[in-house]
């Protein structure tokens, strides 16, 4: 699905939110990377911060786009609205065709969930609240379409990292203008990135075909200023 799809706010998630585990070797891969010793509140933050992002991610793999959805509202708001408009011009008209018809109608429709004395002035103003509700639900889809996006969680967990290592003076850099420093490595926060996207599951990683697109993706997260820090995504699980 590409990245600029713009998806539902509800999913299901394929099982229960998975948790990263990071051992002690790998902790002391990571800290050689930013050649510094990590204490253990960072490396608990750090925990904490991805568990979060892993959290929200496993709804990825089933997010849909919002065509479906988008294109039901849009028939069913021009399907009330032409039976409103049939309704309210059978009501209004004065030839005799049209008040027999009426008349027939008022004879025959006799739902008891309408306690109106005429039903059909009740379903009238029903159909008009459902017009409207249609209306209001495309709208709110426009809007909430355009706030999801695939791997927006992965965009926050970045920057949440970001944040942690810039507050405890480790390296952040992750250079726009070069894939590589004067060393002929990657920057360390980039090599930080791929080593801990190793310790969660290959379909929530990101930029893994090169560390310059890695350097690229996390460029990205950081251009996006939207979401606070804190990573708080809106994703809500599917109603039954």
């Amino acid at each position: 699905m590409p990245r600029n799809k713009r998806l539902l706010p509800i999913a299901e998630a394929l099982g229960p939110p998975p948790r990263v585990s990071i051992p002690d070797n790998q902790w002391h891969c990571l800290e050689g990377i930013l050649g510094k010793v990590l204490q253990p509140a960072i490396r608990k933050e750090i925990i904490e911060v991805t568990d979060r992002f892993l959290g929200f991610a496993v709804f990825d793999p089933t997010r849909e786009p919002v065509d479906e959805a988008s294109t039901l509202l849009n028939a069913l708001t021009k399907t009330g609205g032409d039976f409103l408009g049939a309704l309210v011009d059978a009501g209004e008209g004065s030839d005799d065709g049209a008040v027999y018809a009426v008349q027939l109608l008022r004879r025959h429709f006799k739902e008891p969930k309408l306690r109106h004395r005429n039903k059909i002035d009740a379903l009238t103003s029903i159909l008009t609240s459902f017009v409207v509700a249609c209306d209001k639900a495309r709208k709110e889809l426009d809007k909430e379409g355009d706030e999801h996006r695939l791997g927006e969680s992965w965009e926050t967990w970045i920057r949440n990292l970001t944040e942690i290592l810039n507050r405890n003076g480790l390296p952040t850099a992750a250079r726009k203008d070069a894939t590589l420093n004067k060393s002929g490595r990657p920057s360390a926060f980039v090599l930080f990135v791929e080593e801990l996207q190793k310790s969660f599951s290959e379909i929530f990683r990101r930029g893994t075909h090169s560390a310059g697109a890695l350097t690229e993706a996390i460029g990205r997260a950081r251009r996006v200023t939207k979401e606070p820090t804190s990573g708080k995504n809106k994703t809500r699980k599917r109603e039954n």
